[in-house]
């Protein structure tokens, strides 16, 4: 074998290269390509978008706020919660098996 190669041999070896680099390129336009404007086209989000999640989101938050809850414990298991540091809830249920709510009164067989 000699060590050079011939300049034709050389020619047709970077011929072929150029053709499958080009068969390359032309399969990842056409398989990526077609993908991407896919993506393009997809509505994006600007800042108008955005603002208008951000009013939704705390107009919600605002009702919710508004919103009356229930009180289901007793002034004593309040009065205790505030003395001890813990919330009502964990008070009534430190302090025993007294049902707080109607329904676990009924679940409880305890019927008013």
């Amino acid at each position: 074998m000699s060590r050079f190669i011939d300049p034709r041999d050389r020619d047709a070896k970077l011929a072929k290269q150029q053709e499958k680099k080009e068969l390359l390129d032309r399969a990842f336009n056409r398989i990526i390509g077609s993908q991407l404007s896919k993506i393009s086209s997809h509505r994006t989000t600007n800042a108008a978008d955005e603002d208008e999640y951000r009013y939704n989101l705390e107009q919600e938050r605002e009702l919710a706020s508004k919103r009356k809850r229930k009180k289901f414990l007793s002034k004593e298991h309040q009065e205790l919660s505030k003395s001890t540091g813990l919330s009502a809830q964990v008070v009534a249920l430190m302090a025993g098996t007294n049902a707080t709510t109607k329904k676990e009164k009924d679940d409880n067989g305890i019927k008013k």
